[in-house]
Order: C-alpha cells, then sequence, then structure tokens
C-alpha cells in the first residue's frame, strides 16, 4: 500500500509544486532535470552494469560518484510523476504527437520485457532492473498510458457503460485487494505457483479483481464508509 502513503506525501508537497506549477518555464525546466537525473543517469547506469565492459564501468561509476554528490533530491522523487501528468493534462497533443507517444510506449513495453529477459538469461538470475517506475521504458508506457485515458472521453458516449460504473468503485478495490490476495493464499494457498504460471496469474488476477470489487460495491452501500474511505 506504499502508493497511499507518497499521494500523501505528494499533497502536503502541493502548496510548493504549485510554484512551479504557475509557470510553464518552470515545468519544463523541472521535467528536463527530472529526466536527467531521475531517469537518464541511473538508467545508463543500469544499461552499463548489464551490458559494458570492466573499463565503462568503472569510468561511469566515478561519473555517478561525482553526480550523487550534487544531491539534487528536489527532482529524484515522485514529484516528476506528479508534475508531468499536470502537464501532460494541460497541454494539447496533435494527432501526430500522440501517434509518436504510443510508438514510444510500445518500445518501452518492449525494451522492459526484452532487456530483462536478456539480462535474467545472461546471469541465470531474476532481473527486475528495467520495470522500475524511476526506468525510462516504463516512463514512456506511462506517458503512453496516460495520453490515451486523457483523450477517451468515457461519459460521451453509451459505449463504455460499464467502465464508467466500474470507476466508481476502483479505489475500494485498490484498497481491499491485497487483504484478497493474502487470503487466497494464507487461506486457501492460491498463489502463482498453485498451477502453471501462466494460467496461474490471469485466473488469480480475475478472481482478484472480482472479488476486490464486489467487496467495494458492498462498502460503498455503507454510508459512512462511502463519504470517508471509499
Amino acid at each position: 500500500m506504499w502508493f497511499i502513503l507518497m499521494t500523501i506525501g505528494l499533497y502536503i508537497c502541493i502548496p510548493l509544486i504549485k510554484s512551479i506549477a504557475e509557470s510553464q518555464d518552470r515545468i519544463k525546466y523541472y521535467l528536463f532535470l527530472a529526466f536527467i537525473f531521475a531517469f537518464a543517469v541511473p538508467e545508463i547506469s543500469t544499461l552499463t552494469g548489464d551490458f559494458a565492459g570492466k573499463q565503462i564501468i568503472w569510468g561511469v561509476s566515478l561519473i555517478m560518484k561525482d553526480i550523487k554528490k550534487m544531491k539534487i533530491h528536489i527532482v529524484l522523487g515522485y514529484s516528476s510523476y506528479f508534475i508531468l501528468g499536470y502537464y501532460l493534462n494541460n497541454i494539447e497533443l496533435s494527432k501526430k504527437q500522440r501517434s509518436i507517444i504510443y510508438l514510444a510506449g510500445v518500445i518501452g513495453f518492449a525494451l522492459t520485457i526484452g532487456l530483462d529477459a536478456v539480462v535474467a538469461l545472461k546471469t541465470q538470475k531474476p532481473c527486475l532492473n528495467y520495470y522500475s517506475e524511476f526506468s525510462i521504458p516504463v516512463l514512456l508506457e506511462s506517458v503512453c498510458v496516460f495520453t490515451w485515458f486523457k483523450y477517451r472521453n468515457f461519459r460521451a458516449t453509451k459505449r463504455y457503460p460499464f467502465i464508467v460504473r466500474l470507476s466508481k468503485y476502483s479505489f475500494g478495490a485498490y484498497l481491499v485487494h491485497i487483504l484478497v490476495l493474502r487470503c487466497l493464499q494464507n487461506r486457501l494457498g492460491l498463489n502463482t505457483l498453485s498451477f502453471h504460471p501462466v494460467l496461474a496469474i490471469v485466473c488469480l488476477g480475475i478472481l482478484i479483481f472480482v472479488i476486490s470489487y464486489v467487496i467495494s460495491g458492498i462498502l460503498n452501500h455503507i454510508p459512512v464508509i462511502r463519504k470517508y474511505a471509499v
């Protein structure tokens, strides 16, 4: 449930973040610094460690030590995503720009899986280096998904009534899903290794989704809980 605590931290900082968001130039400058120090530099370090020779790794490690001494922590957290979301929500993207973003998202998705698979096969160990939220491929995926939803008005058409109804209970489902997951594992012994992982992940995902939404739906019909919790 780290997401809730992280969100609370961001909300506490809103008065400070607002001063950045009031100026397009400040937003762009902040996002530029965030991309360099929160995404690009760590990504180069990770890629170097996974694929480069010893001499290059040694050289990059020296540079990384100096960069870390700069202590630019203000652009190293989730505030970069927070401000990026605000920026994307307040600019208009052309169809061509959206197409480029969607293509970048697909490429990012492929790189996330591909790079981790290559490193895992190379080292014969599990690898999650490129699944980090501060990995550039994941950043591309995030921008792609955000942009896609921005330009979809689910309430303006009768094509998506089911999604609109689900959205009402989504936060409550998120709050209870970990409890459902652990109950299935601890009480019934169900997890992704109970049977073939490919099938188990899909089946358990659907089961947890359904149970969580049912619980959220019930909680949303209890006035006090509906008002203050879900």
